[in-house]
């Protein structure tokens, strides 16, 4: 892992500059999609530390979001449609509507659900802007703030690997944030059961 000591010290040296990256970096992967979200917080929090952080992750997701939200409306969303069935967003839409803003911060915080795929199928559903990136940016808190914590106590990658894995996750300082996202698992499976029989 040579790679992260340049960046480490960029993130030292240029402070403003890899914000700026890790921010664009960030929502680029949000947006498309991708895998490493996780991983994308993890590193934040090991260059930036915790609440710096989840700060730049929480401005990636929001850029992210907010531009999803006018293609959704158009080609994107019409594409979509097409792939999952219009009785399946109307579905989506009617569940959105019954659930309210407690739904839309729920689904958010619980890591069960494809950011991406989450943010065309709001806009397509008809949420408000406004509720849209607001329930964005307070649901993705939890997560954002458990995930870089970890990577905030990995002061050095090179620990990582003098260490074994059990003996990282024995760490408090790791096995506590680890718990709560399990938690929060565990509290999407139970309200996704529930409101899935209420469709």
């Amino acid at each position: 892992m040579d790679w992260i000591e340049p960046l480490q010290s960029l993130a030292q040296q240029q402070p403003l500059l890899a914000a700026l990256a890790y921010i664009s970096l960030y929502a680029g992967v949000m947006l498309a999609g991708l895998p490493g979200g996780l991983a994308m917080l993890l590193l934040g929090g090991f260059l930036f530390g915790n609440l710096p952080a989840a700060g730049l992750a929480l401005t990636g997701a929001a850029l992210a979001a907010a531009l999803v939200y006018p293609m959704a409306r158009g080609p994107l969303g019409r594409f979509v449609t097409r792939r999952a069935g219009a009785e399946r967003m109307g579905e989506m839409s009617l569940f959105v509507h019954r659930q309210g803003i407690l739904g839309l911060l729920l689904v958010r915080m619980i890591p069960l659900f494809p950011f991406a795929l989450l943010n065309v199928g709001l806009a397509m559903a008809g949420v408000p802007w406004v509720r849209y990136l607001t329930t964005t940016v307070i649901g993705t808190v939890p997560i954002a703030l458990l995930v870089t914590r970890v990577g905030g106590q990995m002061s050095s990658l090179l620990d990582l690997e003098e260490a074994s894995g059990f003996q990282l996750l024995l760490d408090p300082q790791v096995l506590a944030p680890l718990l709560a996202l399990i938690g929060l698992v565990v509290m999407g499976l139970v309200w996704r059961r529930r409101t899935n029989r209420a469709l």
